[in-house]
């Protein structure tokens, strides 16, 4: 007999199969502001995070698996006047940490949170 929690994880794994989330972002190379680059949590191609310039032929590289996730935070830093801007350091297992800057503090929100919710659908 099958479980209705069974049922659950079952559908939700079928739904998040070919799930891609993106989000346009920044990099920080040695404390500047870097291209603009395509961040992108992926399912079906690896579960992880992967990043590449947002040029036409750049090619995409994997910054982490969902579980090689250790942190991430939001912090905000002024532009000058009344502008924010929104820095998201990933710490992460296989490597250095990595910053991305984000425009807004809902896109920086809506990645951070889409993280999470991968890690915890992953490890719970």
């Amino acid at each position: 007999k099958v479980s209705t929690e069974d049922l659950i994880v079952h559908y939700v794994c079928e739904i998040m199969a070919n799930f891609t989330e993106k989000h346009l972002a920044k990099d920080m190379k040695d404390g500047n502001l870097g291209k603009e680059v395509e961040v992108t949590v992926n399912i079906p191609n690896g579960c992880g995070v992967f990043i590449r310039e947002n040029t036409e032929n750049s090619i995409e590289q994997k910054l982490c698996t969902v579980s090689e996730l250790q942190s991430v935070s939001i912090e905000e830093k002024s532009a000058g006047g009344n502008k924010s801007i929104w820095f998201v350091l990933i710490n992460r297992s296989n490597g250095f940490p990595v910053t991305l800057y984000f425009e807004s503090l809902d896109t920086a929100e809506s990645f951070v949170s889409g993280l999470d919710g991968y890690f915890r659908l992953i490890h719970n």
